[in-house]
């Protein structure tokens, strides 16, 4: 696969836009402005990056970004990572953008929006940088960067199915199909970001109010909670939310939750079930447990979604692991940490040292404070017994 972007980037005098990209791009006047401006400072970060790696990649200035007609483009023999990283932004953008499976609505936004340009070239450089230095491996790098991700985790972690999808089942040019292991990184990176749209660490200045648990906060308010995918997963008390009252400013703000909350059942099922694989032989009917604890689970998003906040659904999941073992006569052969050592065999080939001790050690047991402590102290304080 890199090989082909390689051979297919080379070949280039300089990279620019299709002209199939063209037609869409035109539509709306300020794209140069908008592409330019990110292009230019996330391609010098590129090529600072890969000086920095050992690798060459020429000399690069902003001024290589702009041709004798003023379109924005590489000349490739002296870039070649930022013109690979720029020739594979162009395709992702094309792919997104194709007519027959977008509308002008969602492209005017799309084309305007500095974030999404930010975020998709940081996936493109992703994804580059992996397949020249990681391709032998599905193992996620110890050691990765992935530009602009903590700025607005929500819309990048929707980026990325949307990246995939528009990648392997819109681009018919099967040579550049993202390779699965590029999939399974992306995925993995999915299951990351999942953990980070919890945080409410908001001192470089940006507004809760436009994080997720903002925008929790705002539908609880606007009584629009619980979202769809919950009603249909939590088995008690889930009451159908008035959704007339401020429908119209809400509308946009609960469908993402909701897809947001339809992947993270989706994930939690998932380490469910290999946690209890693993545990396989501590316990008896594994499969009668993990329904029981995504009741729990889902129970808990529904009702007391407060629990979530500052905290990784991963480190919940487990209290609830361990309340449906004691609640099913386990609690002697299954304890915390029988759960640490089953939650280490999975996953590890993906979490660093440090972070895997922070998971079962440094939990903010009190939001708005410091107060940190262990699993075992989040789960007396999360009353999960209630």
């Amino acid at each position: 696969w890199i090989t082909n972007f390689r051979t297919s980037t080379a070949t280039l005098a300089v990279v620019k836009p299709s002209d199939k990209l063209l037609m869409v791009l035109n539509r709306f006047p300020k794209w140069k402005e908008v592409i330019f401006t990110e292009a230019k400072y996330f391609l010098s970060v590129v090529a600072k990056d890969w000086v920095l790696e050992g690798s060459t990649c020429g000399e690069f200035s902003e001024k290589n970004l702009v041709s004798d007609d003023g379109m924005h483009s590489v000349p490739v023999h002296a870039n070649i990572m930022p013109s690979i990283v720029l020739h594979f932004y162009y395709r992702a953008l094309d792919a997104i953008l194709q007519p027959s499976t977008s509308n002008e609505a969602v492209e005017s936004v799309l084309v305007v929006s500095k974030k999404f340009h930010n975020s998709l070239l940081s996936l493109c450089y992703f994804c580059v940088q992996k397949a020249m230095t990681d391709n032998s491996t599905k193992k996620f790098p110890e050691h990765t960067i992935v530009y602009d991700v903590g700025d607005c985790p929500l819309a990048f972690f929707k980026l990325i199915d949307s990246f995939i999808e528009s990648f392997n089942e819109r681009n018919h040019e099967s040579e550049f199909s993202l390779p699965n292991y590029l999939i399974v990184l992306l995925r993995q990176l999915q299951k990351a970001i999942i953990g980070l749209i919890w945080i409410t660490d908001f001192r470089d200045g940006r507004s809760i109010e436009s994080s997720f648990i903002g925008t929790i906060k705002k539908l609880q308010q606007c009584s629009m909670w619980p979202v769809t995918s919950l009603q249909r997963a939590c088995p008690i008390g889930s009451s159908t939310p008035n959704k007339e009252k401020n429908a119209v400013t809400t509308y946009k703000d609960g469908a993402l939750v909701d897809y947001i909350i339809r992947n993270i059942i989706a994930y939690i099922e998932q380490r469910v079930s290999a946690m209890c694989y693993i545990l396989r032989p501590r316990t008896r009917n594994p499969r009668d447990i993990s329904e029981r604890v995504m009741m729990v689970y889902c129970t808990m998003l529904c009702h007391r979604i407060e629990i979530c906040f500052c905290r990784h659904p991963d480190q919940l999941m487990m209290c609830a692991l361990y309340l449906v073992c004691k609640k099913m006569g386990y609690v002697q052969s299954v304890t915390f940490n029988d759960l640490q050592i089953a939650y280490e065999e999975m996953t590890k080939d993906f979490l660093l040292p440090q972070t895997m001790y922070a998971m079962f050690h440094r939990i903010m047991i009190r939001p708005g404070t410091d107060g940190f402590g262990d699993i075992i102290s989040l789960y007396n304080v999360s009353s999960c017994d209630e």
